[in-house]
């Protein structure tokens, strides 16, 4: 199992996007690299996750970009 995903949102105030990779591994291992500013999401992401995936080294990256106008504000 080999795998690849990229998603990104827009929002007034920044983009928001989510990278997983994974390869093939006997156990579950999960790692996380997410922007102090959005640590209090990777508890949601690591139930979604383990949810849906039961073997793997996935690792997950997690960014905002604030928008120009955002910054200002």
């Amino acid at each position: 199992m080999t795998g690849y995903a990229l998603a990104s949102a827009e929002h007034p105030r920044g983009a928001l996007s989510l990278e997983l990779r994974s390869v093939n591994a006997r156990y579950l291992d999960l790692q996380f690299r997410v922007a102090d500013e959005l640590r209090a999401l990777e508890p949601v992401l690591r139930e979604a996750i383990v949810a849906r995936v039961s073997r793997g080294k996935v690792d997950c990256r997690l960014a905002f970009t604030p928008s120009a106008g955002a910054a200002q504000a």
